[in-house]
Protein backbone atom coordinates (compact mmCIF):
# COMPACT_ATOMS: atom_id res chain seq x y z
CA UNK A 1 0.00 0.00 0.00
CA UNK A 2 1.53 3.47 -0.98
CA UNK A 3 1.18 6.32 1.39
CA UNK A 4 3.96 9.13 2.53
CA UNK A 5 2.38 9.37 6.25
CA UNK A 6 4.15 5.94 7.40
CA UNK A 7 7.39 5.92 9.23
CA UNK A 8 9.95 3.76 10.37
CA UNK A 9 12.20 4.57 13.68
CA UNK A 10 14.97 3.32 15.83
CA UNK A 11 16.80 4.03 19.25
CA UNK A 12 19.91 2.64 19.76
CA UNK A 13 19.08 3.27 23.95
CA UNK A 14 15.58 2.35 24.80
CA UNK A 15 16.68 4.86 28.03
CA UNK A 16 17.62 7.84 25.55
CA UNK A 17 14.47 8.48 23.54
CA UNK A 18 16.66 11.32 22.27
CA UNK A 19 18.71 9.50 20.74
CA UNK A 20 15.64 8.24 18.29
CA UNK A 21 15.81 8.12 14.61
CA UNK A 22 12.54 8.54 12.40
CA UNK A 23 12.52 7.79 8.23
CA UNK A 24 9.09 8.58 6.32
CA UNK A 25 7.93 6.81 3.63
CA UNK A 26 8.53 8.12 0.14
CA UNK A 27 5.21 7.03 -1.11
CA UNK A 28 5.63 3.72 -3.18
CA UNK A 29 3.59 0.85 -3.33
CA UNK A 30 5.66 -0.86 -1.24
CA UNK A 31 5.03 1.26 2.38
CA UNK A 32 3.22 -0.94 3.99
CA UNK A 33 2.09 -4.39 3.51
CA UNK A 34 1.12 -7.61 5.34
CA UNK A 35 -0.55 -10.22 3.24
CA UNK A 36 0.31 -13.59 3.91
CA UNK A 37 0.03 -15.62 7.87
CA UNK A 38 3.99 -16.48 7.78
CA UNK A 39 4.75 -12.49 7.67
CA UNK A 40 4.14 -10.57 10.46
CA UNK A 41 4.39 -6.68 9.20
CA UNK A 42 6.47 -5.06 6.06
CA UNK A 43 7.40 -1.71 5.63
CA UNK A 44 8.72 -1.07 2.36
CA UNK A 45 10.63 -3.41 -0.25
CA UNK A 46 11.63 -5.24 2.79
CA UNK A 47 13.27 -2.17 4.32
CA UNK A 48 11.62 -3.85 7.58
CA UNK A 49 10.28 -7.08 8.15
CA UNK A 50 9.28 -9.96 9.93
CA UNK A 51 8.64 -13.64 9.58
CA UNK A 52 9.14 -16.94 11.05
CA UNK A 53 12.18 -16.60 11.85
CA UNK A 54 12.56 -13.10 13.04
CA UNK A 55 13.39 -9.91 12.14
CA UNK A 56 15.36 -8.86 8.39
CA UNK A 57 16.02 -5.45 6.70
CA UNK A 58 17.65 -5.57 3.08
CA UNK A 59 18.16 -1.99 2.33
CA UNK A 60 16.62 1.40 2.12
CA UNK A 61 13.98 1.26 -0.44
CA UNK A 62 10.71 2.75 0.73
CA UNK A 63 12.01 3.96 3.97
CA UNK A 64 15.66 6.38 4.43
CA UNK A 65 18.73 4.36 7.04
CA UNK A 66 17.38 4.72 10.63
CA UNK A 67 20.42 2.62 11.62
CA UNK A 68 19.00 -0.59 11.81
CA UNK A 69 21.16 -3.25 11.28
CA UNK A 70 21.13 -5.13 8.09
CA UNK A 71 20.19 -8.63 6.93
CA UNK A 72 18.59 -10.55 10.57
CA UNK A 73 18.76 -8.91 13.77
CA UNK A 74 17.47 -8.87 17.37
CA UNK A 75 15.01 -6.81 18.94
CA UNK A 76 13.85 -6.33 22.41
CA UNK A 77 10.76 -4.91 21.57
CA UNK A 78 8.32 -3.60 18.70
CA UNK A 79 5.03 -1.52 18.51
CA UNK A 80 2.88 -1.02 15.16
CA UNK A 81 0.42 1.47 15.33
CA UNK A 82 -1.90 3.09 12.78
CA UNK A 83 -3.06 6.46 13.06
CA UNK A 84 -6.65 7.41 11.43
CA UNK A 85 -7.13 11.02 10.88
CA UNK A 86 -10.65 12.25 12.03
Amino acid sequence: MSTKDSFIFSFANKDNVQGGVVGYSNGDAYSVFCGNASYGPVFGGDDLSFNNTGWYRSGSHSYPDVGIPLNRFEVDDYEVFQVVKK
